[in-house]
């Protein structure tokens, strides 16, 4: 799926949570990305960080959405 229709597939957070559950995921890019109340993110080692798509973001065709950074 592309970029754009991935990312119209992930969750708002809910009041109380700073994230939303379902995250997308390319495995041409490699970024576990997701919404967060302050806009878009994407997973680090240590914490979430602020997400700017870039041209080869918008290119992949290969996303898909995930619960989990364990899901392949």
């Amino acid at each position: 799926m592309t970029y754009n229709e991935a990312l119209s597939q992930l969750d708002e957070p809910i009041e109380g949570k700073d994230y939303g559950n379902k995250m997308m995921v390319s495995k041409s890019n490699g970024e576990y990305i997701l919404k967060s109340k302050y806009g878009l993110s994407y997973c680090t080692r240590d914490w979430p960080a602020p997400f700017t798509p870039t041209g080869k973001d918008l290119e992949a065709t290969d996303y898909k959405i995930v619960t989990s950074t364990s899901e392949n």
